[in-house]
């Protein structure tokens, strides 16, 4: 697995929200997205909402059966257990996504903006990988530059056609 690999990550709105506040740090999946630690994901918050909302830094991933994963993310999962159960039920196999570090942006790219750039543009039902060369993040760069955000992307690293993120 490349380490420069991003994660465009949908999100609704009530989770994201956690995600920005602290309260959830980790994102529960049913698919194991092929990431890995220190790579990036770009959160995309649905509607009502519809805007790139902030970029969170992988710190690992968890997979376990789902009883399991609940007593070790019960704290950081930003859900009941109500909701956990109901999310993983039937799955033999849970994942999260825990993230060690957010960042919200100052000003949500709204989709609309994104879609003058790439008519086409459709968000992920659930995720899509993207790299420095997919225009939908070539995009999300200018905007961010634009809106003061520049802190997201400390640095971008040349040579051999690879960027480093963060």
């Amino acid at each position: 697995m490349p380490s420069d690999k991003m994660l465009l990550l949908s999100i609704r709105p009530k989770y994201a929200e956690r995600i920005f506040t602290g309260t959830k740090t980790v994102e529960l999946r049913r698919i194991r997205p092929k990431i890995m630690e220190s790579n990036i994901v770009l959160i995309y918050v649905t509607s009502p909402v519809k805007s790139f909302s902030g970029v969170c830094k992988v710190e690992k991933i968890l997979s376990e059966k789902p009883n399991n994963l609940w007593h070790l993310i019960k704290n950081r999962a930003g859900v009941s257990r109500e909701e956990f159960d109901n999310y993983y039920k039937g799955a033999n196999e849970a994942f999260a996504i825990s993230f060690n570090k957010v960042w919200e942006l100052k000003k949500p790219i709204e989709l609309n903006k994104i879609k003058r750039h790439i008519p086409n543009f459709k968000p992920p039902q659930g995720y899509w990988y993207i790299n420095e060369y997919n225009s939908v993040l070539n995009i999300f760069i200018s905007f961010i530059r634009k809106n003061g955000d520049v802190s997201i992307f400390l640095e971008f690293k040349g040579g051999q056609g690879k960027r480093r993120y963060l």
